[in-house]
């Protein structure tokens, strides 16, 4: 952000120097070279944030209904006691995993397995095996948390850090 407030002053302050400079740039002359890459990373810069702009309220939207379905399952859903499987690590996001996980858990319903993505820190990757809490609704909205009344234990740190 503060890269392209940079580059949007120095084209406003380049132009405002010397009105022969627009008409130079336009032209292609050589020494405006400068004034014509602050110009274009000046736009892409507006029109980022006219695209981060118009997706902020649905994105705010989604995150209010994500909360709200939690706390629903929290109050409402029932609630069943599973475990974790780790599987691979299918990325980095900076410098945390994101793993492919398997969820199971037992209903009335039977036995489930549920395959997932759990993206955390490399500090907070619980232990293979560790306890969980299923919260579902019997409408296919799911929540998964670890089971704190289990004390959750966490795999080593060192095992889950990026490689430079």
């Amino acid at each position: 952000m503060q890269r392209d407030v940079g580059a949007g002053l120095s084209v406003v302050t380049g132009f405002s120097v010397d009105p022969g400079t627009l008409q130079r740039t336009r032209d292609f002359r050589i020494g405006t070279e400068a004034y014509a890459i602050s110009a274009a990373l000046a736009l892409v810069a507006v029109v980022r944030w006219i695209f981060v702009v118009g997706r902020l309220p649905s994105a705010l939207v989604q995150a209010r209904e994500q909360q709200a379905t939690i706390d629903r399952l929290r109050r409402d859903g029932h609630r069943y006691a599973g475990i974790v499987k780790l599987g691979c690590i299918v990325f980095w996001l900076g410098s945390s995993p994101e793993l492919e996980v398997t969820i199971a858990y037992d209903s009335p319903a039977g036995a489930h397995e549920i395959k997932a993505r759990m993206r955390t820190s490399p500090d907070r990757v619980p232990a293979d095996g560790s306890r969980i809490v299923v919260f579902d609704d019997l409408r296919g909205d799911l929540h998964v948390e670890l089971d704190l009344d289990a004390t959750p234990s966490f795999e080593p740190e060192q095992r889950y850090t990026a490689s430079d």
